[in-house]
């Protein structure tokens, strides 16, 4: 992966990335007593706010490509130079068709009050207390309700069967270091076939407005 450091206003490839193996081991920037920033590759740019990565043309000149700065809540950053690419904060392409897709069921959805929305975050902490109680007690009496409900949408997911409480549960779980193993091939279908990047508030808020929308159409019908 690229190393990129800040000189002169732009983000510039690390010379000891570019020229490892030839001799090179250190930053060039890197004199007595100073130490250099280094980020990796375009998403540690975005992540650190964004900017201009100047890259040698061959020419004589020099080619430049923009950075975005990474969205706080999902993540995602624009890379723009002949042509703009979006990526999601685990750094993967996100597809035109996939945007389009989002953008048009985002824009049929109603958005929630602040109200309903602070409904959402209690429900959201309340399940990640849940979770973290019920792995910490995960061998006891105590986590047994908790063991029998985390296993069992585990088993379901496998089977890629999906209800929105055991997917919640089970994205709440993908983001603790500590999930328990009777719990690994559940939560690698859902990296499989939901995403690899578990963002559990973000998946309730989704199915908040879903609901809202549907008790809208059932109300007008």
């Amino acid at each position: 992966m690229v190393k990129y450091h800040e000189s002169d206003g732009y983000y510039t490839r690390c010379r000891a990335t570019m020229m490892a193996g030839h001799g090179v081991t250190g930053c060039p920037l890197e004199l007595e007593g100073v130490e250099v920033k280094h980020y990796i590759g375009a998403g540690g740019v975005a992540r650190a706010g964004g900017g201009k990565i100047r890259r040698a043309d061959g020419e004589g000149g020099y080619r430049i490509t923009s950075v975005s700065p990474a969205d706080e809540e999902t993540g995602e950053y624009s890379v723009s130079g002949r042509i703009t690419t979006v990526y999601g904060k685990n750094d993967k392409v996100i597809p035109l068709k996939d945007r389009e897709r989002r953008a048009r069921a985002e824009a049929l959805l109603p958005r929630l009050s602040a109200f309903e929305e602070e409904a959402v975050d209690e429900a959201f902490l309340n399940l990640q207390a849940r979770v973290a109680d019920g792995i910490a007690a995960w061998d006891a009496p105590e986590g047994a309700d908790f063991r029998e409900t985390a296993t069992s949408a585990a088993s379901m997911a496998e089977k890629e069967l999906f209800t929105s409480e055991s997917l919640a549960l089970l994205l709440t779980v993908a983001t603790r270091e500590n999930a328990p193993q009777e719990l690994h091939g559940g939560l690698e279908a859902v990296k499989r076939s939901i995403t690899a990047d578990p963002n559990p508030r973000e998946f309730m808020i989704q199915k908040a407005r879903e609901a809202k929308r549907d008790d809208s159409s059932a109300v007008a019908a």
